[in-house]
């Protein structure tokens, strides 16, 4: 399909010159990265650290719950009754809330 003398000069010229800022993008692409890598480690801290303190108050069944529910499972996937489910994490909800 032809586009022209000038749409078709543009992309040649565009895939001639020198990229210019092509070392400040892949420097933005690896902070990025670096970033990313940061909030996740922060997010496993946090978790970790609600489920230590619903453990040492509640038990290690509550606290197994609570695991679960913050990596997103539900009470079919951890595998307890439905009612089990909502009455622990009730009650890891009213601590956390204290």
């Amino acid at each position: 399909m032809t586009q022209g003398f000038r749409a078709d000069a543009a992309e040649t010229a565009a895939l001639t010159l020198p990229d210019l800022r092509a070392d400040q993008r892949i420097f933005d692409a690896l902070d990025w990265e670096h970033d990313e890598r940061r909030r996740d480690a922060e997010v496993r801290r946090r978790r970790n650290t609600v489920v230590q303190r619903v453990r040492r108050a509640l038990g290690n069944d509550c606290a197994n719950l609570t695991y679960a529910y913050l990596k997103g499972k539900s009470w079919r996937e951890i595998g307890i009754p439905r009612s089990t489910f909502f009455h622990r994490l009730k009650k890891v909800k009213i601590f956390l809330k204290a």
